[in-house]
């Protein structure tokens, strides 16, 4: 079976190694972001990382949005930098747009679940004044929500390879 290249912006993992460099980093944070720099204020230093992270939530969900539309609409190109892709969905233009046009929802669903993530970092740094003081129920929430966000991206990814490969074989495409 072919090694599954499921990207978007992370790049191309196998998903097991990348659950493991997740949950490898976490453990070793803490479940923390790092400290303020002795040369930045602490207050500062406090706002610009909600603000950095809201910033890259919001391009997240903005990409995956932009995929979405253009999925559903067929407008999604074939490219080797954003989508569904494995050898079976890039084996042609025609099998691209199947596959994007029937899981085009999977990336709408990716996107809420970053308007969540967003949401909880949010809602925790608030509630603390700080986001690396939020306490354990957020990261239990960030981390729920990081897992159902792989969850998707992987779920979907596999389905769409063997639902490209089911493509292929039916219109004599096979790689």
């Amino acid at each position: 079976m072919n090694t599954l290249m499921i990207a978007t912006v992370v790049g191309s993992y196998k998903p097991v190694h990348f659950l493991r460099e997740w949950v490898y980093i976490l453990a070793r944070r803490g479940c923390r972001l790092p400290k303020a720099q002795p040369h930045i204020p602490e207050k500062e230093y406090r706002q610009s990382m909600l603000i950095l992270l809201g910033v890259v939530f919001v391009a997240t969900t903005a990409l995956f949005c932009w995929i979405y539309r253009a999925s559903k609409h067929g407008e999604l190109p074939l490219n080797a930098a954003t989508g569904l892709r494995t050898v079976e969905t890039m084996a042609s233009t025609a099998v691209w747009q199947y596959v994007h046009k029937k899981y085009a929802n999977g990336f709408l669903f990716s996107a809420l679940l970053c308007v969540a993530l967003c949401a909880t970092v949010i809602a925790g740094g608030a509630s603390s004044g700080n986001v690396n003081d939020m306490s354990t129920k957020y990261w239990w929430i960030l981390s729920g929500i990081g897992a159902a966000l792989c969850f998707v991206v992987v779920g979907v990814g596999v389905s769409a390879h063997f639902s490209a490969r089911r493509f292929n074989q039916s219109t004599g495409e096979e790689h």
